[in-house]
């Protein structure tokens, strides 16, 4: 998990599941993804998040099994701002629903709201994501997901919120066995 400044001095955090040992090259790697992006400013919701989709799967190192990425953009209306799922595929919106994508992991988010992706199965995904709302953010949904997630006995899963919009919070949680690392966006 990175939390860091986009070229354009926007808040950003990134967690992340890579199938071996996080290294500091790695995160160098992350890191420089962070502080190179830059997008021109919008207000549409969607190409926020199009912008961002874009722009990290291109991007994105083949260690990367899955990401959840948030930013915040203070002129920006929302709910936007926050990605997630595997950046080795073509990017979808949310809908609620949860799918398979590959490696073993399962992602399920909701359209403006929070995203979760899991080692398990698409069913359980979803049911984890079912205990919060649409639109919440901060860190009480994602801490309610993880506790539900270790409730169905995941051991692995990252979790988003977006960080665009009146009220958002960007978040970004990751669940590791027993242990929980969270980061906020001021």
């Amino acid at each position: 998990m990175l939390k860091d400044l986009t070229k354009d001095g926007y808040p950003m955090a990134i967690a992340g599941i890579c199938p071996f040992p996080f290294t500091e090259s790695m995160g160098c790697e992350i890191r420089d993804l962070i502080r190179n992006y830059s997008f021109s400013p919008t207000d549409d919701e969607f190409m926020i998040d199009y912008f961002m989709a874009q722009y990290f799967s291109k991007l994105a190192p083949q260690y990367v099994l899955a990401w959840g990425i948030t930013i915040k953009v203070p002129e920006a209306l929302g709910p936007t701002g926050g990605i997630i799922g595997n950046p080795h595929r073509e990017a979808k919106s949310a809908d609620g629903n949860s799918e398979y994508i590959g490696n073993g992991l399962s992602v399920a988010a909701y359209p403006g709201g929070p995203g979760i992706v899991i080692e398990g199965e698409p069913q359980v995904a979803k049911n984890i994501l079912f205990v919060s709302n649409p639109t919440e953010s901060g860190k009480a949904p994602l801490f309610a997901m993880a506790k539900k997630a270790m409730e169905f006995n995941v051991h692995t899963a990252i979790m988003i919120t977006d960080g665009t919009g009146l009220d958002a919070q960007g978040c970004a949680l990751t669940l590791d066995g027993n242990e929980i690392k969270c980061v906020t966006l001021e």
